[in-house]
């Protein structure tokens, strides 16, 4: 589980967004930046295989990655850390959470 520090920081990271804003667009969300935007705190702090362990989030994996790969690659940049499969699937999370029924019969 992340910590709010650790979410503080992935959610502050114009590396992470960028990938976020990439990817949501990629998987079909509509005016991805402003969605990112909206959702990036709710992004980095999804428990994204349901047991809590530590390294279930993106904070988590990009705190790993801030600690470990110093002085380089930035952690945003990472694609070995914060994999792109990992923010896709927060992504298919935080969209299933947050579309309401009718919208997902659109």
């Amino acid at each position: 589980m992340s910590d709010s520090n650790q979410i503080l920081a992935a959610a502050a990271d114009e590396d992470l967004r960028q990938r976020m804003v990439a990817l949501a667009a990629k998987s079909g969300v509509q005016a991805p930046e402003q969605w990112v935007d909206m959702h990036r705190f709710q992004l980095v702090a999804t428990d994204l295989d349901g047991d809590g362990a530590a390294t279930d989030s993106i904070a988590t994996v990009y705190d790993y990655a801030r600690v470990t790969y110093q002085p380089s690659p930035r952690p945003g940049q990472n694609l070995a850390a914060v994999t792109d499969s990992f923010i896709t699937s927060a992504i298919e999370r935080v969209l299933a959470a947050t579309t309401k029924p009718e919208e997902a019969q659109a």
